[in-house]
């Protein structure tokens, strides 16, 4: 049974002089209906000593895929599931459609009882203005801009659960920087920095694996678009 998913995109650009060397960061907006995905895959064996816990290991993949504008319909996410027995049949299954890597792996103890948060990535400066003073000195504005995943999850047991349940809700927070740029005009080049978050809500079996997905326009002129494409399981703690 598919879990129902949402994501939402947001859209900024900054500008600054190409001429000088300088980054541009542009987000991606997406906003197609049912472009993002959410199922469940085959289960997983994890030890299950009782139906009540108050705590579980979560285990999540987060690829990037570049996946020709013809394959974009093949981004199932039911499909991607039933694959996912392990991570290397997964990643096989994406290698299928696309050129994958791997953005970030997670693996951390999630307590039920309160938000949990798993955060990935670095700050970066990105040139936002830059201008030329009477003396000739150029200044330049910085911005800081968090590129990675932050992955936040609340959840609580179903009791009395056979096989053991959980309702979840899993928050994929991604800011990533594309290989390729916008042109805004002659002297000003846009770096394209994608900003996509996806949720998967409602009841997981411990176990199976669940995955998520959502896609982004490739820039002008391409002819491929980015898709994020993550795979989560919840099991016991060790």
């Amino acid at each position: 049974m598919s879990d129902n998913v949402k994501r939402r995109a947001t859209r900024r650009v900054f500008s600054t002089a190409a001429s000088m060397g300088m980054i541009l960061a542009v987000s991606a907006a997406v906003g197609c209906n049912g472009g993002v995905l959410g199922g469940s895959g085959p289960i997983v064996p994890t030890p299950l000593a009782s139906a009540d816990f108050g705590s579980v290991r979560l285990r999540m993949l987060i690829c990037e895929l570049q996946v020709p504008a013809e394959r974009v319909m093949e981004l199932d996410s039911d499909r991607l599931a039933a694959g996912a027995t392990d991570e290397k049949a997964f990643l096989d299954r994406l290698s299928k459609l696309g050129a994958a890597k791997v953005l970030y792996r997670l693996d951390q103890t999630v307590d039920l009882n309160s938000t949990s948060q798993i955060k990935a990535g670095v700050r970066k400066p990105f040139v936002t203005a830059a201008r030329v003073t009477q003396s000739g000195r150029t200044m330049r504005t910085v911005q800081y801009e968090r590129l990675g995943a932050v992955c936040k999850v609340t959840g609580k047991a179903v009791k009395d659960a056979d096989p053991p349940h959980m309702r979840a809700e899993v928050n994929v927070d991604l800011s990533t920087m594309s290989d390729s740029g916008v042109k805004i005009s002659d002297k000003v080049q846009a770096r394209v920095l994608r900003m996509v978050t996806l949720v998967h809500a409602g009841s997981v079996q411990l176990g199976r694996p669940f995955v998520m997905v959502s896609t982004t326009p490739g820039a002008q002129g391409k002819t491929e678009s980015a898709a994020f494409v993550c795979r989560g399981v919840f099991t016991r703690p060790n």
